[in-house]
């Protein structure tokens, strides 16, 4: 599975930006942020495929 940061702005984010979306994910865990990231996946491979 894909993590927030991966569907929010791909590799667009400095290191640091990363590791505090992953904080945040960590921190404030719930199951309708896991179908949030799991319904964008999809949007997010296509989008790295296609650039």
């Amino acid at each position: 599975m894909t993590g927030l940061w991966q569907v929010s702005a791909r590799s667009d984010l400095p290191w640091e930006e990363m590791a505090l979306l992953d904080r945040h994910y960590v921190e404030n865990h719930w199951l309708g942020m896991d179908l949030a990231i799991l319904a964008q996946t999809p949007r997010a491979v296509y989008r790295q495929r296609v650039a």
